[in-house]
């Protein structure tokens, strides 16, 4: 399932939402989808950004770390998702969105940055404020 989640980030990372719903509506004439996954897919698709490009890389980068680690089919998630509240954060996914988030990016996250981020965007923001200090 992992790996399968992590092909569909990357889809819906790349493709239009336009795009993403055609296939869709195309998997759910032939296959037989579940009426879960069905509200699950219309959810994510309500959040999802109208193109790709509404996202720059890192937040793409950052956005599929926090979906593998937080919601692997659970919940959408948007920018606007609280990490705590909405999507479950407890302190060990905090831990391992920690080194998930240095291991992609050769970076240095303090402990104490979750005082500050509550949010899915907060997380971005801050991620991409790190590098930026780091490319200084």
């Amino acid at each position: 399932m992992g790996k399968l989640f992590e092909e569909f980030m990357d889809y819906i990372s790349h493709a239009s939402k336009e795009q993403i719903n055609q296939d869709w509506e195309e998997l759910k004439e032939y296959n037989n989808i579940g009426p879960s996954y069905e509200k699950w897919m219309e959810k994510t698709l309500e959040y999802l950004p109208d193109s790709p490009g509404d996202m720059n890389d890192i937040e793409k980068r950052v956005f599929k770390i926090i979906c593998n680690i937080l919601s692997p089919c659970a919940v959408p998630i948007n920018r606007s998702s609280f990490l705590c509240s909405d999507l479950g954060m407890d302190n060990l996914d905090g831990y391992s969105l920690i080194v998930a988030l240095e291991k992609e990016f050769s970076i240095y996250i303090e402990d104490d940055i979750f005082d500050d981020v509550y949010t899915v965007q907060d997380l971005m923001n801050a991620v991409t404020n790190i590098i930026g200090k780091d490319n200084e």
